[in-house]
């Protein structure tokens, strides 16, 4: 962005690439934060334990009343975001399918 400053107006580039305005200046004004970043890899950590523990049947749901349990707050969605960032998915279980007919004669 700062490298167009000079061929397009702040409103023009915000709009193109979703931002507020509000939102560029303050990132020219105090740059880029990593503590969400930091955060986040902190948390990381704990959905792979979590699920490593109930053998990969837990998704962002279940985490989320975990870690709730455990006294960490994370909301559902950025649960499912760490899930997906990391590649982790939730094994649903396989529907019963009866193999026998008990109705022969």
């Amino acid at each position: 962005m700062l490298n167009n400053k000079d061929r397009y107006t702040i409103t023009e580039m915000t709009g193109l690439s979703g931002l507020i305005r509000n939102a560029y200046y303050r990132w020219v004004k105090h740059g880029v934060s990593d503590k969400w970043d930091r955060a986040d890899t902190e948390l990381a950590v704990i959905p792979r334990t979590i699920q490593k523990e109930h053998h990969g049947r837990y998704g962002a749901p279940r985490i989320q009343a975990e870690l709730r349990k455990r006294g960490i707050g994370a909301s559902r969605e950025r649960i499912a975001k760490l899930l997906k960032k990391h590649g982790l998915n939730a094994k649903r279980r396989e529907k019963y399918i009866p193999t026998t007919n008990s109705n022969h004669g």
